[in-house]
């Protein structure tokens, strides 16, 4: 396999002369906008004749004495992940739910389907992994063959492939998991319940802190901590489906106990909303392990959802692992019994612990931990009580029609987020949307600085409906695609400004512009066309913005759509509003402009009756 060039540090005048313009897009149009940006030229001049020269060498130096590049290895890892200790909840960690796949069992207790599913999505996920051309794993990268499984806050390892990453059959993995759930009911039954030590992983304070005392001796904690850290993923079997509002405490996992009044029909929009819901917030943030790559949430009813932190790897590598796990149905010629047999409290589990392919890991607590479990369930609760979030799947057209307009679709549905933006605030926001640095060794992501001085000019025409400004702002996008290509200029500027860190400072990064144009209001990325997913989403990282996440498949686009309910000027379900009227009216405006060329007129469009205007 051919080796990946390195991540370049960009020049630095063309990172300067690429930052002025849209950062002083607010001003434009008002007479202070010749003086606001004369004056950021200058100290852009300033910087790249004297101290930036210096922050460039640093960097380069930086470059040459890392392993793969200066910004990976030494500054956005830490920076990005480490050094935040907001919540993972919500704040940081990403999700997916995918579309149900049948057979629909009964949804109201542990089911053998359940975990029949779990075993065959687990067994591709490894397939997956196994097939990795070239594997040479990092040192710091898992050897473990067991997953962390978790089931009514009870945790396990549960062994799913051999050392040298071969995935068990998936019978024998399917065999772990009902020894585990059965043993799961035995401790119920007994009368023993768990201390949700996984909700000390939502919180935005270090783990092994919170799991040690002066009284309590660490060491046991350590080595289980160890045990789920050094896992390859995490599973999570809920116990419940579409019951996101009262975590429920099962007297009885063996039989259903649940009201099927309590429970939405299945494929409903009140059964996805609620599968959303446990899959991004389980209620009280209890059942999930939420400092883990990748979680699988396996509901009864068989759907499946993923959730996932981003420290070692960004959403769309697991994406796509997860889309490959969940694409296939399961193939019962694998099972020597067709129809999974019922749980039941009489099969037998008689081989030492150390044969048997799972072991229960157990946690030593005291009166301050359970307080601590507590007073952070409270925390996470608040959390997701103040958080809205909602799909909008746009079915009126997708890639297919916009390719055919000769405009590229990711550049399209950026403008339309930023003209919802526009109309619902009147001003323009920092944007940032991902952009992927994978085309480098080790490179992971860049910003693409949506807003751009042609995409103001669009969002302000828009009221005359002039295509050309459409195209104009379009195109501009397309060129800042170059963010990908180890030109972009986020990282770059951060780069600079810690390497100028203890030696001055400058009014360029001390600037309140400078601080306001990486106020991401509006945190966007886009996926793959998610053929499998029902969405996808993460929240915002400002009270007042949104967290936006997109697929462009063919024939649809869908966004998940978060926000804050303790702010006034957001609501998740009224912006969904606002992108769908958007992308109508653009598309109103591009077929009219299709419709004048065919009949010989290369005029701009104006008078267009907008879709969302007709739907008044």
């Amino acid at each position: 396999m051919a080796k990946l060039p390195r991540l370049p540090a960009p020049d630095l005048r063309k990172t300067l002369d690429r930052y002025g313009p849209p950062t002083c897009n607010e001003a434009r149009g008002r007479s202070l906008f010749d003086v606001s940006y004369a004056k950021r030229v200058q100290w852009a001049d300033d910087l790249e004749k004297g101290i930036g020269r210096i922050c460039q060498r640093k960097l380069h130096e930086l470059d040459t004495c890392s392993p793969h590049n200066w910004l990976d290895d030494n500054i956005w890892t830490t920076y990005a992940y480490l050094s935040w200790r907001a919540s993972l909840l919500i704040n940081s960690n990403w999700w997916l739910h995918s579309l149900m796949i049948p057979p629909y069992p009964n949804p109201f207790c542990i089911e053998p389907w359940q975990v029949r599913r779990a075993a065959c999505i687990l067994h591709r996920v490894l397939d997956w992994r196994a097939r990795m051309p070239n594997q040479h794993p990092d040192p710091d990268t898992t050897r473990t063959g067991d997953v962390t499984l978790m089931l009514c806050d009870f945790v396990y390892t549960v062994r799913v492939c051999e050392d040298d990453r071969t995935p068990l059959p998936v019978q024998t993995t399917e065999s772990h998991i009902r020894a585990v759930a059965l043993d799961v009911i035995n401790r119920i039954e007994a009368g023993e319940s768990a201390v949700p030590i996984g909700v000390l992983t939502s919180d935005d304070r270090p783990l092994d802190r919170e799991l040690s005392t002066p009284a309590l001796p660490f060491t046991h904690n350590a080595s289980t901590l160890r045990a789920v850290d050094e896992s390859i993923m995490a599973l999570s079997f809920d116990h419940y489906t579409a019951m996101p509002w009262d975590y429920p405490t099962p007297t009885s996992l063996s039989s259903s106990q649940s009201s099927r009044a309590s429970v939405p029909a299945l494929d409903s929009d009140a059964e996805f909303h609620a599968h959303l819901h446990n899959i991004r917030s389980p209620p009280q943030a209890r059942n999930i392990w939420f400092d883990k790559c990748l979680t699988l949430s396996q509901e009864r009813n068989t759907r499946t959802g993923a959730m996932g932190e981003q420290t070692p790897v960004d959403a769309l590598v697991p994406s796509i692992v997860f889309e490959y796990s969940v694409a296939a149905g399961i193939d019962t010629s694998t099972f020597s019994e067709p129809v999974p047999l019922p749980l039941t409290l009489e099969e037998t589990r008689l081989r030492d612990d150390g044969e048997k392919g799972w072991t229960h890991l157990d946690w030593v607590t005291d009166k301050r931990i359970e307080s601590q479990v507590r007073e952070a369930e409270g925390r996470a609760q608040a959390l997701i009580d103040n958080s809205e979030a909602g799909d909008l799947e746009f079915g009126e057209h997708g890639a297919d029609w916009i390719s055919n307009a000769r405009l590229p679709p990711d550049a399209y549905t950026q403008l339309a987020i930023q003209l919802a933006w526009y109309r619902s605030r009147g001003i323009l926001t920092a944007t940032y949307e991902t952009a992927l640095t994978r085309m480098f060794n080790a490179g992971r992501t860049e910003c693409v600085r949506s807003v751009s001085v042609e995409g103001l000019d669009f969002v302000q025409a828009a009221k005359e409906w002039e295509r050309g400004a459409g195209c104009r702002a379009i195109q501009t996008h397309r060129r800042t695609r170059e963010a990908a290509t180890g030109r972009g200029i986020d990282k770059h500027l951060l780069g600079l400004k810690l390497m100028l860190e203890g030696l001055a400072t400058h009014p360029l990064f001390t600037d309140p512009l400078f601080s306001r144009s990486q106020e991401w209001k509006l945190s966007t990325s886009g996926l793959s066309a998610g053929y499998n997913f029902r969405g996808t989403g993460f929240g915002s990282p400002w009270e007042d913005g949104y967290g936006i996440n997109y697929l462009i498949a063919p024939n649809r686009i869908t966004f998940c759509v978060e926000s804050r309910f303790s702010s006034p000027l957001t609501s998740a379900n009224k912006f969904k509003e606002y992108i769908a009227d958007t992308i109508l009216d653009m598309w109103a405006i591009y077929e009219a402009g299709e419709l004048e060329l065919t009949g010989g007129k290369n005029e701009s469009v104006g008078g267009v009756e907008t879709r969302a205007q007709a739907r008044l």
